[in-house]
C-alpha cells in the first residue's frame, strides 16, 4: 500500500508523543504538511530525491516528479461492462500546453508500451476515424482530476503506472495521494522534522507551529 503525506504526518506526531520534551503538546497532522512539504522541497531542489527532477527540459521553478518508483505506483481501476478503465491524479499538476503537465504514464507490468496522453476532444476524433493513429493502441486523456483509458481491462491486462508529472511543489499533493519519497529520504524526513519542533521547545515558545502549537490543557 503506497505511503500518503497522512502517514508520514503520523509518524512525525508518534515521534513526537514519546518523548518527554514534546509529549504535552498537541499538533494535528494538517499542521505539519506545510513543515513535511518545505523538507521535501529542499531535498527535491538540491537533487537528493531520485524521482524528483529540478528545471526538467529547462522549465524553471517545476519538478518532473515521478510515482511508481518506490511502492507508490499509481492503481487503475477497472469497471463492469467493458467500460473504461481510469486511475486517480495524485496532484494537480502543472496546466501546460498540450497537456505538457503530464509527462509521461508507463505500465508496470509492459514498460515497452507507450501510453499515448490526449484530451478528451482529441479521443473523440479518433474515436470516431477507425484508421486514427490510435488504433489498437492504449491511450489516457484526463477529465478533472481523473486520467481515463480508452480501452478497459487496463488493470487486468497492463497493471498499475509508473506516472510522471510536472508539479509546482510537493504542497499540491493531497494528504490521501502517495507520497513521492524515496525509502532511503523517509527517515530523514521524520527525524528534520521531529527537530525543527523539538527545537522551537526548548526555546521556550509558546506557540511554534508557525504560530499554533499549543500546550494541552
Amino acid at each position: 500500500m503506497a505511503k500518503t503525506k497522512l502517514f508520514y504526518a503520523e509518524l512525525i506526531l508518534r515521534e513526537l508523543s514519546a518523548d518527554p520534551l514534546t509529549s504535552d503538546f498537541k499538533i494535528s497532522p494538517r499542521e505539519v504538511y506545510p513543515r513535511m512539504d518545505a523538507v521535501v522541497n529542499d531535498m527535491a531542489a538540491k537533487q537528493q530525491l531520485n524521482n524528483w527532477s529540478v528545471n526538467y527540459g529547462g522549465t524553471s521553478e517545476l519538478y518532473l516528479t515521478t510515482w511508481g518508483l518506490n511502492n507508490d505506483a499509481i492503481t487503475v481501476v477497472d469497471l463492469p461492462d467493458e467500460a473504461a478503465s481510469y486511475f486517480d491524479l495524485p496532484v494537480n499538476y502543472v496546466d501546460l500546453p498540450r497537456n505538457g503537465g503530464i509527462n509521461s504514464i508507463i505500465p508496470m507490468e509492459n514498460a515497452d508500451v507507450t501510453v499515448i496522453i490526449t484530451t478528451l476532444r482529441e479521443y473523440r476524433m479518433y474515436k470516431n476515424t477507425p484508421a486514427g493513429s490510435m488504433q489498437g493502441r492504449l491511450a489516457a486523456y484526463p477529465i478533472g482530476s481523473r486520467m481515463f483509458f480508452n480501452q478497459s481491462e487496463v488493470q487486468a491486462n497492463y497493471g498499475d503506472m509508473v506516472l510522471r508529472l510536472m508539479v509546482r511543489d510537493s504542497s499540491v499533493i493531497s494528504d490521501s495521494a502517495p507520497y513521492p519519497l524515496p525509502a532511503d529520504k523517509e527517515d530523514a524526513l521524520i527525524k528534520i522534522c521531529v527537530a525543527y519542533y523539538r527545537d522551537r521547545i526548548q526555546q521556550g515558545a509558546d506557540i511554534i507551529r508557525d504560530g499554533n502549537l499549543k500546550l494541552i490543557q
